[in-house]
């Protein structure tokens, strides 16, 4: 019997709601743990080992971190064929400009000082303040920076004509009649302007991505149950990761795989972008597309926290007293 998905996450959390649709569109049984918008994370912490961005997948023993690797695990377990264009390379870089320049005029757009007040409607100013300080440090040291307003409306004006002009002859999602990675990558950006209402008038001109945003609305988000933290971490602490072995591509020699790095060395992984929170174990695992560490944690035992390698840089201790080895993804 397959391990049960469980998935860490919080409803406004737009790179959450990709994966919840994800689940949607296969028609999957999950477990949710809904996780605080802010740190502290006391219950997530010891399974990431510090990473802390939003959602993060548990599998038994096995911790995915970053939705791009979410995405390429959940298509392995629960695979399909009609999921179009999935690993070519338009795809994937419709799929990155979503994720990177397209939801960072997203979040401008929505934090507007005329649309905060629908993302938090219902919290009181100590709660405002508590986030945005949260997100300032989220950000610390990131060279990643945010658009300006202004910025912002011409860079989604741009990206909402073109994805109007791709489904001007009716197709039903962005490559054809069935979804890609890209179409998930292109709704929670989106999604997310329409969570601000006073914001979301800025999609009002472009009909036919207001069809397809229905469409991607009705792949729901699956069959959750919900579960507490306390229900997850003894899932982990109940289950062994899986050998790395069964994850191997045919072919590829892991240890090789990623420049600098030797299977059993303790490395150090953070995203490149902001959350640069680093994760440390030992390197267990490594091909083209991912990386991974196992650490123990007290009281969980033996965990594996995967990652992939775009998007991440990783620093590798060798136990001597040469300077670490650095790298991207």
């Amino acid at each position: 019997m397959q391990t049960q998905i469980v998935l860490h996450h919080y409803p406004a959390s737009p790179f959450a709601e990709k994966i919840r649709r994800f689940l949607g569109y296969k028609g999957a049984r999950w477990q949710s743990v809904e996780i605080p918008m802010m740190m502290p994370k006391p219950k997530l912490m010891p399974l990431t080992g510090g990473y802390r961005k939003t959602p993060v997948m548990q599998i038994g023993a096995d911790i995915y971190c970053d939705t791009a690797l979410i995405l390429d695990e959940l298509h392995h377990r629960l695979p399909d064929p009609l999921l179009l264009h999935e690993a070519s390379l338009s795809d994937l870089t419709l799929a990155a400009f979503a994720d990177s320049t397209l939801f960072s005029a997203a979040v401008s757009w929505v934090f507007q000082p005329a649309a905060m007040a629908d993302f938090f409607h219902g919290k009181d100013e100590a709660f405002v303040q508590a986030f945005l300080a949260d997100r300032k440090a989220f950000r610390a040291g990131s060279s990643a920076q945010r658009p300006s307003l202004g910025q912002a409306k011409d860079r989604l004006a741009m990206a909402l004509a073109g994805l109007e002009n791709q489904l001007g002859d009716c197709r039903s999602f962005v490559w054809g009649a069935s979804p890609s990675r890209a179409d998930f990558c292109l709704f929670h950006p989106l999604w997310f302007i329409q969570q601000a209402k006073s914001a979301a008038f800025l999609l009002d001109d472009y009909p036919q991505v207001g069809l397809w945003l229905e469409r991607m609305s009705h792949f729901g988000h699956g069959k959750p149950e919900s579960i507490s933290a306390d229900e997850a971490l003894r899932i982990a602490a109940n289950h062994q990761p899986i050998a790395m072995h069964a994850s191997q591509e045919a072919g590829v020699p892991s240890a090789q795989a990623a420049e600098g790095l030797k299977l059993g060395a303790i490395v150090e992984v953070k995203p490149t972008d902001y959350g640069m929170d680093a994760v440390r174990g030992r390197l267990c695992y490594a091909d083209q597309k991912r990386l991974t560490i196992a650490r123990e944690e007290e009281g969980l035992g033996l965990l594996h926290v995967h990652f992939p390698q775009i998007g991440y840089q990783f620093t590798c201790f060798d136990g001597t007293d040469h300077p670490p080895q650095r790298g991207t993804g």
